[in-house]
């Protein structure tokens, strides 16, 4: 929805998908056919763009995604004695973003931008199999415009996914911390 020329606000829903997914397990050197239930979470995100000047134009959104409803993952493996119930005990998590776009010429733009996640679970919830922590993405890329309906777009993205803790040690399991580089090709 246009406000008043050059801002603009969106509202996103996604409903939840609950999937039903199979396939093979290993468990040491056996193979079982393996079913596992799963449910990506229902989520809302508001957002807007502004552009404050010819060449500047900055981006914000906030959403929540109501992971309280994933409330446990059931693996079965066929032929094995046991079905794995997993609990998770996760939490609805709020995002926040926030971004920049700088027109380099009439062809290129340079997108910047960081966005914050908060952890799904507390501490004492959390599972080796998901160590979720608050997640901290910082990007940049650059935006090339081919022709009227052809962009190339290319972005690095730095994901600080935190130092999760499993109750159980008190001791940082480890610190994940990933490097992407994309490249898309949009087509209008």
């Amino acid at each position: 929805m246009t406000l008043l020329e050059g801002h603009q606000i969106a509202f996103v829903y996604r409903s939840q998908v609950d999937s039903d997914l199979s396939g093979t397990g290993s468990v040491g050197r056996n193979d079982y056919d393996t079913n596992l239930n799963w449910e990506n979470p229902a989520s809302i995100v508001l957002s807007g763009y502004h552009q404050i000047s010819e060449d500047v134009a900055l981006l914000w959104d906030i959403g929540r995604t109501f992971y309280s409803e994933f409330e446990e993952t059931t693996v079965v493996l066929d032929g094995f004695p046991i079905e794995a119930e997993l609990e998770r005990h996760w939490k609805d998590v709020n995002r926040y973003a926030v971004g920049a776009h700088y027109q380099l010429n009439h062809d290129v733009i340079l997108p910047a931008g960081y966005a914050f996640e908060e952890s799904t679970v507390e501490t004492i919830d959390r599972s080796a199999d998901l160590p979720l922590d608050d997640i901290q993405r910082f990007t940049i890329g650059a935006i090339y415009s081919v022709s009227q309906y052809m962009d190339l777009v290319l972005g690095l993205e730095y994901a600080d996914l935190g130092s999760p803790e499993i109750e159980d040690s008190g001791d940082p399991l480890f610190a994940i911390h990933v490097h992407r580089t994309l490249a898309t090709f949009r087509y209008r």
